[in-house]
């Protein structure tokens, strides 16, 4: 591999599953070509260091490949037992049905060594390839792994997961251009400072914690152990606490600076921006913004217009019923709680939060759903169906 191709075509596991399908079927972590590209040129490598890396890459894509196939084969006997079994082909007593499901959901730990291993080897090539200052070089490799674990979390909705993989820096870079247009950037860095060492130091113990719970917690959940299920949402909650602990300050430091650049407008689309990544699925909504998307691309000016009142609307009701979500999404988790995990209906200290928070996601759903009547109303059968099949397909 040479390094022209390492910088600029790098394609890591060609003619094997992608790592989105790999992470998704339990890999964790991998590091993803651009991660590597941006890597190699900060730590500005040459072209026989480049070499070099490309070889390491090569094995690290070899050794993950063979990993996730060698565990998808491991466990191919099992689930064609379930399939037969739901599907009433196959008698299975619920003590072997339950067997099969824990080593269905086990089978990921066991490729979780050679994750490991492979990024490490990974980083530490790289590291001893650079000429540059040792110390550059640290700061650099921290925040490549760190950056590898956080896109190695799950595309979910898990307010958990959304907290490990937050990045404030990251957030508000991409505001530069919008509510924070005009801010001085000597106080924003400013601002910022440190924050990324201590996030660098603080998500790969983060990300094993999550990572172990991902699979105890299913494990408990075949088994029915209400016990562990309790003690692992408690875990959740006091590493969610952690993350507010670190990233609150940075928040509301460059919430003050975009108030002072462009008023108080800005420092609420900024916390806006940070309220999106921090709690999914509240402020916004998957189906609804492909909607919508569709009809920018595919409608009459009319039906643009339209549906982009409608979708104002929407978010302008939908804010209140969700900064209340948050505000009692939050107070859960200082009593030890997660309102989205199903172990919250025995944790009596946090009852009457979790009935609150339930009252508010149905009002929130209600909304929803006048908003997509309002906008479907707009549309023909055949656009209506047309938009359903764009978001099945998002190549369409």
């Amino acid at each position: 591999m040479t390094s022209i191709c390492l910088l600029t075509g790098l394609v890591l596991f060609a003619g094997a599953a992608d790592p989105a399908t790999m992470n998704a079927d339990g890999v964790l972590p991998i590091a993803r070509p651009a991660q590597v590209r941006a890597c190699v040129a900060e730590l500005q490598l040459s072209e026989s260091a480049q070499d070099t890396v490309g070889l390491v890459v090569e094995d690290y894509e070899a050794t993950l490949a063979d990993a996730h196939a060698a565990m998808l084969d491991r466990i191919a006997g099992a689930r064609a037992q379930l399939d037969e079994a739901f599907a009433g082909r196959r008698r299975i007593a619920p003590d072997a049905l339950r067997a099969l499901r824990v080593t269905i959901a086990q089978a990921p730990a066991s490729v979780w060594p050679r994750a490991d291993t492979g990024l490490t080897e990974l980083v530490d090539t790289m590291g001893v390839m650079s000429m540059q200052d040792q110390a550059r070089v640290n700061r650099s490799l921290a925040t490549f792994k760190r950056k590898v674990l956080q896109a190695s979390m799950p595309a979910s909705k898990d307010v958990s997961a959304a907290a490990i993989a937050l990045d404030v820096e990251e957030l508000a870079r991409a505001a530069v251009q919008t509510e924070l247009q005009g801010a001085d950037q000597t106080m924003l860095d400013q601002a910022l400072l440190g924050y990324r060492a201590r996030l660098d130091s603080a998500v790969p113990a983060w990300f094993d914690q999550w990572r172990s719970a991902s699979v105890d917690d299913a494990i408990a959940d075949i088994g029915a152990d209400r016990d562990t299920r309790v003690a692992l949402m408690k875990a959740s909650a006091a590493r969610w606490m952690a993350g507010d602990a670190l990233h609150g300050p940075a928040i509301e430091a460059v919430a003050a600076i975009a108030q002072q650049a462009g008023g108080e407008a800005s420092r609420a689309a900024w916390i806006s921006r940070v309220n999106q990544a921090r709690y999914p699925d509240l402020y916004a909504d998957d189906q609804l913004d492909g909607l919508r998307n569709w009809v920018e691309r595919n409608g009459s000016d009319h039906q643009q217009a339209t549906v982009q009142a409608a979708y104002a609307t929407w978010l302008t009701s939908v804010r209140s019923v969700a900064d209340t979500m948050v505000t009692l999404m939050r107070q859960a988790y200082a009593k030890g709680g997660d309102v989205q995990h199903p172990a919250i209906a025995w944790h009596e200290d946090v009852a009457e939060i979790r009935r609150k928070w339930l009252q508010a996601s149905g009002d929130r759903q209600v909304k929803l759903e006048t908003a997509r009547a309002a906008i479907e109303r707009e549309l023909t059968d055949g656009q209506r169906a047309a938009a359903r099949r764009s978001m099945i397909d998002q190549r369409r």
